[in-house]
């Protein structure tokens, strides 16, 4: 069943940092962190300011496809596959603690582990050492350790000069949505949706085609979305998770994580 937490949620406008990723959960805080930059290969995102609550958004049903893609995509070759055995593709671990969180990232037990409690709303992009890309299949298992329901978590795509796209799942409340930041300023490119395949507990596939201006969304590897969008042209693309508010604090595993792309000329 849904919660009331679900109705207050609400989502913010961020800035200064990098990537795209899939949201979930209606009314979330959607603010903007990265950590500070260390010598490593791994670009760093900004944190930025948490906006004023927006209007409660409406939720919106369960999304009914017009069209299947056809499974080619899944022939392109791979670009980067991790199951998090090492860090092989200088993905940020460590602390970071600064006005918007403390944190500690860790490669533990074969999954990518981002234990995070924040000092205010905040969202976190992670990427590995990854060139950027402008079409392109990317998936990763997600599994939430310990945390409240307003906080999401998913993919970034296209993450560039401060700029990102957002797919993003609340498992607890069994939504998802999707925005893009430009600018310094985040716009809903799909309203927090129900979605029956997301699961309660346990990991969730989360995976997204991305194909010039076309976005194709899956969960647990049933398709649930699509939309168009002009905005990003191309860049890095990761992973994600935000906070709502002080003193939240959640426990996060990525695992499995795998991006195709189209040979060139392909």
């Amino acid at each position: 069943m849904r919660r009331d937490t679900l109705k207050k949620r609400w989502f913010p406008i961020l800035a200064v940092a990098a990537g795209l990723f899939f949201s979930s959960l209606a009314c979330r805080s959607i603010p903007f962190l990265a950590p500070t930059p260390t010598p490593t290969a791994t670009s760093t995102p900004t944190p930025t300011e948490t906006p004023t609550p927006t209007e409660t958004p409406t939720i919106t049903p369960t999304f009914t496809p017009s069209m299947t893609p056809t499974q080619s995509y899944l022939d392109w070759p791979v670009v980067l596959t991790d199951s998090f055995d090492d860090n092989t593709n200088n993905w940020f671990v460590g602390p970071n603690n600064d006005a918007f969180a403390d944190s500690v990232v860790s490669i533990t037990d074969g999954q990518y582990l981002v234990d995070m409690t924040a000092h205010k709303g905040v969202f976190w992009p992670l990427n590995p050492n990854i060139k950027n890309l402008s079409d392109f299949y990317l998936t990763v298992e997600v599994e939430v350790k310990t945390g409240p329901a307003s906080s999401d978590q998913g993919l970034s795509l296209r993450m560039a000069s401060g700029n990102n796209y957002y797919f993003t799942i609340a498992a607890e409340d069994h939504v998802y949505s999707f925005q893009v930041l430009n600018n310094d300023s985040w716009t809903t490119l799909i309203d927090w949706t129900d979605s029956p395949q997301i699961n309660t507990s346990g990991p969730n596939q989360v995976a997204v085609l991305a194909k010039g201006t076309s976005f194709t969304f899956f969960i647990n590897g049933e398709l649930v979305d699509q939309t168009e969008d002009s905005t990003l042209k191309s860049g890095k693309v990761g992973v994600g998770l935000s906070l709502a508010k002080a003193d939240d604090n959640s426990q996060i595993a990525f695992d499995n994580f795998e991006v195709r792309a189209p040979a060139p000329g392909g």
